[in-house]
């Protein structure tokens, strides 16, 4: 009886899926075709937003359609073993990035607006923004992708089956490890950004 009600829900959520993808890709497409069309003209925040539509595009394109995957066929990976293992843990770099470079921007106008500490050379102040994008992607690859390249297993069962998805291990039955880890992630992921990005704001205001 329920079945009807489960295929709307399910094509509810698959529409809604697609459209945010759409529009979203479309967007951060735009930012990026444009800051590119910039050429010489480009300003040092561009490259903040240059690299934040990158990152949600890889969000968009490669991290949500892994986790879609894994949703939806729990027990049936169709990807293969190296994707698994070695391109998976990376998708998390994309959503780590995307929030912190929000963050970098919120901390740049509150320098710019309230402090007035900006370098005013622009070559200079393009190599400090330069640099600390390189720090965005390390520093969200070695605290999210990093930890799941020895986290992450794949697992090809008699019938067929093929798992693939975080293995905890086998001597810490009360799975401290993970709590520790998922709360970590909610620390950096979340709770900071928002903290730094409410802070840089309401000073500004």
């Amino acid at each position: 009886m329920n079945t009807p009600k489960l295929i709307l829900e399910e094509i509810l959520t698959l529409t809604l899926e697609i459209s945010l993808t759409f529009f979203g890709v479309i967007g951060n497409l735009l930012v990026v075709t444009l800051i590119f069309k910039l050429g010489k003209k480009r300003q040092p925040m561009d490259f903040y937003f240059l690299h934040l539509a990158i990152a949600d595009l890889g969000t968009l394109l490669i991290a949500f359609p892994f986790l879609d995957i894994r949703k939806r066929l729990p027990q049936n990976w169709p990807l293969g073993e190296f994707t698994c293992r070695y391109l998976y843990p990376l998708t998390e770099i994309f959503f780590g990035a995307s929030v912190w470079f929000i963050v970098a921007i919120a901390f740049r106008r509150y320098r710019s607006i309230v402090k007035g500490t900006l370098d005013l050379n622009k070559e200079n102040d393009t190599k400090k923004v330069k640099r600390s994008i390189f720090c965005v992607w390390m520093v969200s690859f070695v605290f999210l992708c990093l930890p799941l390249y020895f986290i992450v297993a794949y697992r090809q069962f008699p019938d067929g089956d093929r798992w693939c998805g975080p293995m905890w291990p086998t001597w810490d039955p009360n799975l401290v490890t993970a709590r520790f880890y998922f709360g970590f992630i909610a620390l950096f992921t979340y709770f900071m950004p928002l903290c730094v990005i409410a802070f840089a704001y309401i000073f500004i205001s």
